[in-house]
C-alpha cells in the first residue's frame, strides 16, 4: 500500500505531526545508554556479554530523540544497502533487514526539519494499518529465527486458521523496530498492532493522539482478571483510560550457590542483620559478598539501586514519592542511599569501587558457580543468561537458587518484587478494524498460550495470572517458581528504567556510581534528583504508577 502519489497526499499530515513528533521525541529521550529492557531478556551465548548478541540495547534506543530516528531513516533510503521488505499475505512471515553497523554509525547526523513528507512515508509504505476486511497488520521482532518461526506456527498459523482474515505478521529486526514504528505512526502508516518498549511509550503515543482507547475491549474481555491488576493499573494513563496491555516484564532478584551456602554454614538471609552478617563473613574470606558490576552496561547500576532501593525503603515511601506526596530528599530516601554507600565502603558491594566498574556478567556468573562470590543480585533475565556457567553446560557440579532480595528495612514486606513493565501493544487509531485486533490481542494473552511459548523459545511472558501447576512440564523449575511467585505477591516494587521519568533515570545511572565511589554524598544525590523529577513531573513525563498493594 502507500504509492508514490499516496505519499504526496501525506505532506501536509506529516507537518502536521511535526509537534507530536517532538513531543514524544522529548518524553522518550534518555540519553546514550538508554532504558535497557524490562521484559525481554537478551540471548547470551556462554561467557560473553548478554546484550551484545541480540542488539536488545540498540533496540530500546528508541527512547533516543527522533532525530536520530530521522537520520537512520534518510540513511537507509539513500545508502547502498538499503532496508529490504519481503512481503506476503494471510499471516506468512515477512521480513525487514538494515546493517546495524550503519544505524549505530548514522545516529545523530540529521536535525529533525531534514525529515520529508516523502521520506516518511517510504520508510512506513511497506505495511499500513489494513483496510476494512483485509488482514489485520502486526509487526513484531524476536530474539531469534527460532523464535520467530515458532511464533508464526503456534500464534499466527493457529489463529488464523479459525478467524478470517486472520493476522498478518511482519517481522523486523530488534534494533530499529521502534524507530520505524515511531515514523510510521507519524507518517500515517503504521501497522493496526503497535509494538512498543512499556509505559513510557504509551504514554507518548497516546498523548499524540496515535492509539485506540481500550476501556471498552478491557471490559468485554474481562482483562482485570486476565492480568495481574499491578499491571493493568500501570499500563493506565492519568485520566485512567487503557490504551496498551502490558506484553512483558520483570524484576530484580538474588542468586546464590546452594553449596556455597552450605560450605560456609550459611542460609537465605530474612532480614538487614542476616544479609549483612553473609556478607561481613563473605568478605573475611576473601570472597565478593554480593556480585554486581556495570562494566559491560553502565545502566546496570539502576537495577542494583532499584532492587536495594526497594527492599530498604519499601514499597509506600517509594510509591508516595512516584505520584508527588512526598519529597526525594527525606530523610528515609538520604538514609538508604547512604547505607547502600556504606556496602561499598566495606567493599561489600560490588567488591567495592576498584572491583565494581571492571566487573563483567561472566566474570559475576563464573564467581558465583565456583564459589568465589556469595550472592549476585541481577535483573531477572539471568534466568536465561545464567544456567550456562552451571552444571554440564559448564563442566562443573554447580547449581542456583534465587529469591527475592530480603528486607533491609522496618517497612518492607518479605514478599516484595519489582514490577516493571517491558513491553506493550497498543491498536492503532487509525486502524479499519480495531475489534480484530483486540479479538487477536486478546486470544494471544490467554495463561496456558504465553506459558507454552516461554517453556518452548523463550518467549516473553505477559504479566497475567499463572498457576505454577499449568506450566507445561518442559519448562525450566526457576523459571516456572519465578514467574508464578510474581503472580502471587502481594506487593509491587518499582524499577528506576520503568517507573522513573527519563532525566531521572539516566540520573541514577550516571550519579548513583559517584555515590557507590564516595565522590557524591547521599543528601547531594537526591538533591539533584528531586530537582529533575520536580520538572518532568510537572511535564507529565512520569511513567503510569501502579498503587503498592498488588490486587489478585
Amino acid at each position: 500500500m502507500g504509492g508514490a502519489g499516496h505519499h504526496g497526499d501525506d505532506a501536509g499530515e506529516v507537518r502536521g505531526h511535526a509537534g507530536h513528533l517532538q513531543r514524544t521525541a522529548r518524553l522518550l529521550h534518555c540519553g546514550e545508554d538508554a532504558r535497557e529492557p524490562c521484559g525481554r531478556k537478551p540471548r547470551v551465548r556462554p561467557r560473553r556479554d548478554p546484550y551484545l548478541r541480540s542488539g536488545a540495547a540498540v533496540r530500546r534506543h528508541a527512547h533516543q530523540s527522533l532525530i536520530r530516528v530521522a537520520a537512520v531513516t534518510a540513511a537507509t533510503h539513500s545508502h547502498p544497502q538499503q532496508p529490504e521488505w519481503h512481503k506476503t499475505n494471510g499471516g506468512k512471515v515477512s521480513t525487514f533487514t538494515t546493517s546495524r553497523r550503519e544505524l549505530l554509525k548514522l545516529g545523530g547526523i540529521a536535525a529533525l526539519g531534514t525529515i520529508t513528507a516523502t521520506t516518511l512515508a517510504a520508510c512506513a509504505s511497506g505495511s499500513t494499518a489494513s483496510a476494512t476486511g483485509a488482514p489485520i497488520q502486526f509487526w513484531r521482532a524476536f530474539d531469534n529465527t527460532t523464535q520467530g518461526n515458532w511464533y508464526t506456527k503456534n500464534f499466527i498459523d493457529v489463529y488464523n486458521k479459525n478467524n478470517k482474515p486472520g493476522v498478518d505478521l511482519i517481522v523486523k529486526q530488534q534494533p530499529t523496530i521502534d524507530q520505524n514504528l515511531q515514523v510510521a505512526l507519524t507518517a500515517g502508516h503504521a501497522p493496526d498492532i503497535v509494538h512498543s518498549g512499556g509505559a513510557p511509550y504509551v504514554l507518548a503515543y497516546s498523548k499524540s493522539g496515535y492509539l485506540a482507547n481500550l476501556d471498552d475491549y478491557a471490559k468485554q474481555y474481562k482483562w482485570d482478571t486476565v492480568f495481574q491488576k499491578w499491571a493493568i493499573n500501570s499500563s493506565l494513563d492519568s485520566k485512567g483510560h487503557l490504551y496498551g496491555l502490558p506484553t512483558a516484564y520483570n524484576s530484580v532478584v538474588m542468586f546464590y550457590n546452594p553449596d556455597t551456602f552450605k560450605k560456609h554454614g550459611w542460609k537465605y538471609p530474612t532480614n538487614k542483620d542476616e544479609f549483612e552478617s553473609i556478607m561481613s563473613d563473605a568478605k573475611s574470606k576473601g570472597m565478593l559478598p554480593l556480585a554486581a558490576g556495570n562494566a559491560e552496561k553502565p545502566v546496570a547500576t539502576g537495577w542494583y539501586f532499584s532492587g536495594l532501593l526497594n527492599a530498604i525503603v519499601g514499597p509506600q515511601a517509594l510509591y508516595e514519592a512516584l505520584t508527588g506526596k512526598r519529597q526525594w530528599t527525606d530523610q528515609v530516601f538520604v538514609d538508604a542511599v547512604a547505607q547502600i554507600q556504606d556496602y561499598s565502603d566495606k567493599g561489600w558491594f560490588g567488591g567495592g569501587p576498584q572491583t565494581y566498574s571492571t566487573l563483567k556478567f561472566g566474570d559475576m556468573y563464573t564467581k558465583l558457580a565456583n564459589g568465589e562470590a556469595a550472592m549476585l543480585i541481577m535483573l531477572s533475565w539471568a534466568f536465561e543468561t545464567l544456567p550456562p556457567y552451571f552444571g554440564s553446560a559448564a563442566g562443573n557440579n554447580a547449581t542456583y537458587e534465587w529469591k527475592a532480595i530480603p528486607p533491609l528495612g522496618p517497612d518492607t514486606p518479605d514478599d516484595l518484587y519489582i514490577l516493571a513493565i517491558g513491553e506493550s501493544l497498543s491498536i492503532n487509531k487509525k486502524s479499519a478494524d480495531p475489534d480484530k485486533a483486540a479479538a487477536f490481542l486478546n486470544w494471544s494473552m490467554d495463561p496456558k498460550r504465553q506459558m507454552v511459548g516461554l517453556a518452548n523459545v523463550d518467549l516473553p511472558v505477559a504479566p497475567v495470572v499463572v498457576n505454577i501447576a499449568d506450566a507445561p512440564k518442559n519448562i525450566d523449575k526457576h523459571v516456572a517458581q519465578f514467574y508464578s511467585a510474581l503472580s502471587e505477591t502481594k506487593t509491587v516494587g518499582y524499577g528506576s528504567w520503568c517507573s522513573f521519568p527519563p532525566k531521572c533515570h539516566d540520573y541514577v545511572n550516571t550519579e548513583m556510581q559517584k555515590v557507590l565511589f564516595s565522590q557524591m554524598t547521599p543528601t547531594d544525590f537526591w538533591s539533584g534528583f528531586q530537582t529533575l523529577f520536580k520538572l518532568e513531573f510537572a511535564q507529565g513525563q512520569v511513567p503510569p504508577v501502579a498503587e503498592p498493594t498488588a490486587e489478585r
